[in-house]
Order: structure tokens, then C-alpha cells, then sequence
């Protein structure tokens, strides 16, 4: 149930539009949306998420939110997504099953997209290798770790290789 007026550039739509059973993939990373059900309502120039349910990588995603459309540009956009027992293969080789919240947000003329992803289960199987370290100290050797990751257990990297040159002055 879908009517539309107002003009090209600043239509205003009113109703419903709903989805079952949708199917979304991408390659790089690897996402597998499955059994999409998602219900959005229409008012004028408010387009609001009343519900997204689904499976992605094999878990659960859920989400919610709204955004509004005007003058050719989206606004006042505020989308939160959830995803819990979610699968990733990202990069290559790092095997993690996570949970997942994602906010999509406008700043401005800007859309910022934030969150957290906690890695429940990780481990790294492929071949690691971190090349010829020479001459290095503490200053050129740095760890950072994003605030939006984070492990509820432990991850397991197997296959680390791991060359230095030394010499030793006598």
C-alpha cells in the first residue's frame, strides 16, 4: 500500500512496503543475508524501519531506525542494527563468530557509521608471516587496538613466522 505526491525532487510518499524471504550477498567481506523480513513505513518525507529480521552468516540480525528525505538528500538519519552468533572469514583466514551493533547516524551532510564488534571465538589458520625485522625499537614497533573490538575469549592465531636479523657488536 504505497501512494506518492509532492514533486521529483521532493516527493512525499505515504504507506507501507514489506519483504519476506529476501536474499542479499556480498563478496569482499563476505556477507550472507537470509530469510530478510523487513517492514518500512512512509510518511510524507520520514522513511522509518519498523523492522529487519533475518540471518546473517548464519546468526541474528535485527534492526531498527529512520531517516527522512528532503530536498534530494537524506537527513536526520538514525539506524541501529544487531547482530549476534554472526560468522566472519575476515580478513582471509581470521575465523570469528561475533556479536554485532551498528549505528548509522548523520552529522551534518555527513553519515557516519559506528559500533562495536565483539569476537566471541576467533582463531587464524593461514600462514602468517611478519617478515625481516632489523634495527627495530620500541618506538617503531606499535599495537592498536580499536575500542569498537573487542573478545569475550580467547582468539587463537596458529602459523605465526616470525624472521630477525641480529648483530652483535664486540
Amino acid at each position: 500500500d504505497l501512494s506518492v505526491r509532492g514533486t521529483a525532487r521532493s516527493p512525499l510518499l505515504v504507506g507501507q512496503v514489506a519483504t519476506s524471504k529476501v536474499t542479499f550477498g556480498l563478496r569482499s567481506p563476505r556477507l550472507l543475508g537470509e530469510d530478510i523480513a523487513m517492514r518500512i513505513d512512509l510518511h510524507g518525507d520520514r522513511i522509518d524501519l519498523r523492522e529487519l529480521t533475518g540471518s546473517l552468516n548464519g546468526g541474528i540480525l535485527r534492526g531498527s531506525g529512520g531517516a527522512a528525505w528532503r530536498n534530494g538528500e537524506l537527513e536526520d538519519v538514525n539506524l541501529d542494527f544487531k547482530g549476534q552468533d554472526v560468522f566472519l572469514n575476515y580478513p582471509t583466514g581470521f575465523k570469528t563468530t561475533s556479536e554485532l551493533a551498528v549505528q548509522v547516524r548523520s552529522r551534518g551532510r555527513s553519515i557516519e557509521v559506528g559500533g562495536t564488534v565483539e569476537v566471541r571465538e576467533g582463531s587464524y589458520h593461514e600462514p602468517f608471516d611478519l617478515g625481516m625485522i632489523s634495527g627495530v625499537t620500541t618506538q617503531t614497533i606499535q599495537t592498536t587496538t580499536s575500542s569498537g573490538i573487542q573478545t569475550g575469549g580467547p582468539s587463537v592465531i596458529y602459523n605465526i613466522q616470525l624472521r630477525t636479523r641480529q648483530s652483535i657488536d664486540v
